[in-house]
């Protein structure tokens, strides 16, 4: 009996089986808009003096942009750029909803990228996913930055609260690939 399948590098039967390696992705083009505004952060937070104004705003991108890492979803429409060596077909991107595949020769259904390859280099757009939650969620990370802003800390273990229940709130809508 022939053990063919030790002659499958000979044959050159492992391409069509590629895995995916050396992946990254990029943000070519953010948010127009936070989701999130100030003034509902304000409310929110309970912070009522407008001192702090620039600061909160930059701390509400952070917690935005943290979230969608940890999540692997975009919170809003924006352009993304995936490179990888190697990517099977029918792949599926993060930071979905996607709406299109900007790149010529690539395709996508949905999440879905249809062609694989080597050397793989394509934009995309998002859809976003935005609901009253995910607000929520974005407030709460914002407000644990802000509480540990300064050295001295209110309360570490509010804290951390405030940042493990954003997380929680955010978990249902991850967009989660296992190899």
């Amino acid at each position: 009996m022939a053990d063919f399948f030790k002659n499958s590098d000979y044959f050159d039967c492992a391409r069509a089986n590629r895995i995916a390696r050396g992946i990254q992705y990029d943000t070519v083009v953010d948010l127009a808009t936070e989701p999130v505004d100030l003034q509902f952060f304000e409310d929110h937070a309970k912070i009522d003096f407008d001192t702090d104004d620039t600061l909160c705003e930059a701390y509400i991108k952070a917690a935005r942009q943290e979230l969608e890492k940890w999540s692997q979803l975009s919170f809003g429409v924006k352009t993304m750029r995936l490179r990888a060596l190697e990517l099977p077909d029918n792949f599926r991107l993060m930071y979905g909803r996607v709406d299109t595949v900007t790149t010529p020769g690539y395709t996508n259904f949905g999440d879905i990228l249809k062609e694989g390859g080597y050397y793989v280099d394509i934009e995309y757009t998002t859809i976003g996913i935005m609901n009253e939650d995910i607000k929520v969620a974005i407030c709460r990370k914002a407000a644990s930055i802000y509480l540990n802003r300064e050295t001295k800390v209110n309360s570490k273990y509010q804290a951390a609260v405030l940042e493990d229940e954003a997380k929680e709130m955010v978990r249902p809508y991850m967009n989660v690939t296992l190899f």
